[in-house]
């Protein structure tokens, strides 16, 4: 699973409350595999978010084997029109 995150500052500055989830997409894959991957924006925070020119995400990636081991690895980055 791939989630967006931002910082709940960012959050405040566009009116997305609490909310620091902004996209998610959703793989599978086997050991040794790559995927490209394309997270979509929630309805929300494409509405909320319209008026950035530029915007720090966090790209966090979980993966679990067999749904009890489950490591998470995260990437910043900055997204800019």
């Amino acid at each position: 699973r791939l989630s967006l995150r931002i910082s709940a500052a960012t959050a405040a500055r566009y009116g997305l409350g609490s909310k620091t989830s902004v996209g998610t997409a959703k793989y599978w894959l086997r050991a040794g595999q790559k995927k490209k991957l394309t997270a979509k924006f929630t309805s929300t925070a494409r509405r909320k978010l319209r008026s950035a020119r530029w915007l720090k995400l966090t790209v966090v990636s979980s993966a679990s084997s067999s749904g009890y081991l489950t490591r998470e690895k995260s990437q910043s980055l900055t997204l800019r029109r």
